[in-house]
């Protein structure tokens, strides 16, 4: 089914000169799905889905249309909406620099990722509304930078040294941003006994990044930790532990765990892009373009998402990144 009509978009900006050549915007932004009257936002839920239990019968006998397994729907039934305060400076041309840096301060929530992201299914297809949280693209803070130079130092040279010394421009694309929410779930534990496997929730018991034993978790490896040959993690923010697996517990069978959907945080990012740049004329109309570039030119790590599996021996581990330094030159003939 399908609701449309209008939604509510609140935008408040400012812009002003700051230099000559230089402007300053700034923009509060928010948008607003609501109930009635505006397009929901498209998700997945299981139409079929048995209430939660410990009885041990098959599920089918449970589920409301018997005879019948998951009956996947995709629904227009479910809300977001999105915050953000947006600023940017931008520097024209001159003197052979310029430059635009964007900043945003966002916090975008909903109560399904939306139906091509993980975990698609809310755990509870009856309480929609249980799922509210950040969504995946929801990064508070996302700083971007571009820029490029005409580099001035040969500029009085003559001869073949202008020709191979001068006209070089630098040029590039810097970027930090605050890491993706995250929601721990069981991958192959079905706890709330209604048949879904890799969206169902534990229960958080403790703050997630404070390290140490947690002598609240029934499990008893939990009040040792990694080093000691328990469970519990030594330390928080690295890669053998991203956050303190012990923080998390099962719940009492036949019920859904309280942990909330997007409740951690992955790690940040940041990249620097550059370039070097430089046309040699060969004819009035013919030239030779040089180029080389180099994507995240520091190789700064970049860790990937832990794993997210309360039940799997590898819970918070990282064991994968984004792409490493990558250096390319290229030559274009241009006529």
């Amino acid at each position: 089914m399908s609701v449309r009509g209008y939604c509510r978009v609140f935008t408040v900006a400012a812009i002003g000169i700051a230099a000559i050549g230089v402007s300053a915007q700034t923009a509060a932004d928010r948008k607003e799905a609501v109930k009635v009257p505006c397009p929901h936002r498209l998700g997945n839920l299981d139409i079929n889905q048995p209430p939660p239990n410990n009885l041990g019968v098959p599920l089918d006998t449970l589920r409301p249309f018997r005879g019948f397994s998951v009956i996947q729907a995709f629904a227009s039934i479910f809300n977001s909406n999105y915050n953000s305060l947006q600023a940017s400076l931008v520097h024209r041309l001159k003197h052979g620099i310029s430059f635009q840096a964007s900043y945003t301060y966002s916090k975008a929530l909903a109560d399904s990722p939306g139906p091509n992201f993980y975990p698609s299914f809310p755990q509870d297809s009856h309480n929609i509304h249980g799922e509210y949280g950040p969504v995946f693209f929801d990064l508070t803070h996302n700083f971007s930078l571009n820029y490029s130079w005409d580099l001035p130092f040969f500029k009085r040279t003559h001869g073949i040294a202008k020709e191979a010394l001068d006209g070089w421009q630098i040029s590039g694309i810097t970027s930090f941003q605050s890491g993706q929410p995250l929601t721990v779930v069981f991958n192959g534990t079905d706890q709330a006994g209604v048949g879904a496997y890799g969206w169902e929730r534990p229960d958080q018991i403790a703050n997630p990044f404070v390290a140490g034993p947690v002598p609240s978790n029934p499990d008893p490896l939990c009040s040792k930790t990694i080093s000691q040959g328990g469970r519990a993690a030594d330390r928080v923010h690295t890669r053998d532990a991203w956050f303190n697996p012990c923080a998390f517990a099962a719940q009492t069978p036949g019920t859904f765990g309280n942990a909330h959907h997007g409740s951690l945080r992955g790690p940040r990012g940041q990249n620097w892009d550059l370039s070097l740049m430089k046309n040699f004329v060969l004819h009035e109309s013919t030239s030779l373009q040089f180029r080389a570039e180099a994507f995240n030119v520091f190789n700064h790590p970049n860790p990937g998402t832990p794993n997210l599996g309360i039940d799997d021996p590898e819970v918070a581990r990282i064991t994968s990144s984004y792409s490493p330094r990558i250096l390319q030159m290229s030559l274009a003939l241009k006529f």
